[in-house]
């Protein structure tokens, strides 16, 4: 009989794992999270269908693209690495660490190795290693052929690349990579930061590989609203828990169907980036650096009566807006030169003075809680709570315009409701420029 163990989720209230059993008996162990925990782990996870069996390539969509419910198609690598990095800009103190899986399928040795790929290529993802990342990818062992045609498609489909394969399969197709490569130099980063490639040798190679990461940084610096030089001082901040930023943790600790050997399963082919706080006692990992020593079942990551572990999911928008804020006195005056300490939800606190004008602008994401905490003379006597709004303008409007944040809020002295409004604001029949609000609100 096979014996599995089920973790009630205390948050979705219900047992994940058992829509994924066969038909057949089972010895069932239940055991609940424990609300009482006081240290946590905050989980991104990749999971599903981004990995297919026995590679290590983790695709820019599920492997089997327009299937699934249009919340499981969201959900993208490309979404889940901006998140990540996202969130580790909004908590600066929190400790990463990535942690790579497989099912139980297959070489338990081989299993081990390909743990540790995943693990790396999501770490590739999250610090700008190009290189390290094409190296994991450029072997037969490590990958599948269909891993780049569902590349080729995904460009193809998205940039407008005359590369698109049809159908994704096994196939190999030396001439639609090289395509990929005219294509890549033309219109993609080849054509703006990264350095062009070769425009043949068809689909092997570190080189194109290297092309497709560029591609998936590209996206990336998107889905943050930030180019490629923003995008790099995120990955470049983010805190690891230590100089090992990674584990691969092999078979040994499946999300479903615990104990069942050769068992071929999408959700325990994932990767997970753990996040840990400072405040909190941080896993004693007894991994090797050489990744020839590990703790299996036992290793602390998983102790569930010390660690409580908490799923986020990715955010609907990783995308932060500038938003501006003047600072009035009683009678409506703007109040130059005023210390401020601003505070997100998330911890992250800013400090300066207010312009000549009044104004203080704040980068943050719509949806955040926020309050500032003004004076005069480093005296901190007024403060303010709010919410970031939703933004709705157009960026290169915006830009057209020289206006050059999302939003804007009085918040005058003694009084704690002002709305924020919307900074195309309308005297004429064109939006008015940061230098004309000024004037216009003074």
């Amino acid at each position: 009989m096979n014996e599995i163990r089920l973790t009630y989720n205390v948050e979705e209230k219900r047992w994940p794992g058992i829509s994924d059993l066969k038909s057949g008996i089972y010895k069932i162990i239940l055991s609940k999270e424990l609300d009482d925990i006081s240290n946590q782990i905050t989980v991104f996870e990749f999971e599903d269908k981004l990995f297919r069996l026995e590679s290590a390539v983790v695709l820019p969509e599920r492997e089997d693209p327009g299937t699934g419910s249009e919340n499981e198609r969201k959900v993208t690598p490309v979404g889940i690495i901006a998140s990540c990095l996202r969130y580790a800009q909004e908590h600066p103190n929190n400790l990463l660490l990535v942690a790579g899986h497989t099912d139980t399928a297959g070489n338990l040795d081989y299993n081990k190795k390909l743990s540790a790929w995943r693990a790396e290529n999501i770490l590739a993802l999250l610090t700008n290693n190009g290189k390290r990342w094409a190296q994991i990818c450029n072997s037969r062992d490590r990958m599948k052929s269909k891993d780049y045609n569902q590349i080729l498609a995904w460009v193809s489909e998205t940039r407008g690349f005359n590369c698109h394969p049809g159908q994704i399969d096994d196939s190999g197709n030396d001439l639609l990579v090289n395509e990929f490569r005219k294509e890549y130099n033309k219109k993609g980063p080849g054509s703006t930061w990264a350095p062009k490639i070769v425009e043949w040798g068809g689909a092997g190679g570190e080189e194109v590989w290297e092309a497709y990461f560029n591609c998936y940084q590209d996206y990336i610096a998107e889905e943050l609203g930030v180019d490629i030089g923003g995008l790099n001082t995120l990955q470049s901040n983010i805190k690891y828990l230590s100089d090992l930023k990674w584990v691969g943790c092999n078979e040994y600790h499946p999300r479903t169907a615990q104990n069942i050997d050769d068992f071929k399963c999408e959700s325990n082919r994932r990767v997970e980036v753990l996040i840990f706080e400072p405040k909190d006692e941080k896993p004693a990992l007894d991994c090797d650096p050489d990744r020839n020593k590990c703790s299996g079942k036992g290793c602390a990551l998983f102790d569930t009566s010390k660690f409580k572990r908490i799923m986020r999911e990715p955010m609907t928008s990783a995308k932060a807006y500038d938003y501006s804020i003047r600072l009035l006195n009683v009678f409506s005056e703007p109040i130059p030169d005023a210390s401020y300490v601003f505070k997100l939800e998330t911890g992250l606190t800013t400090s300066g003075t207010s312009d000549a004008g009044g104004w203080i602008t704040i980068s943050a994401r719509e949806g955040l809680k926020a309050s500032v905490e003004w004076g005069k003379n480093s005296s901190l006597d007024h403060s303010a709570s709010f919410i970031f709004p939703k933004v709705d303008l157009d960026n290169d409007r915006r830009r057209d315009e020289n206006i050059s944040f999302a939003a804007y809020k009085n918040i005058e002295s003694g009084s704690n409701s002002s709305d924020w409004d919307d900074v195309v604001l309308t005297t004429t029949e064109k939006p008015i420029s940061r230098t004309k609000l000024d004037e216009w609100l003074a």
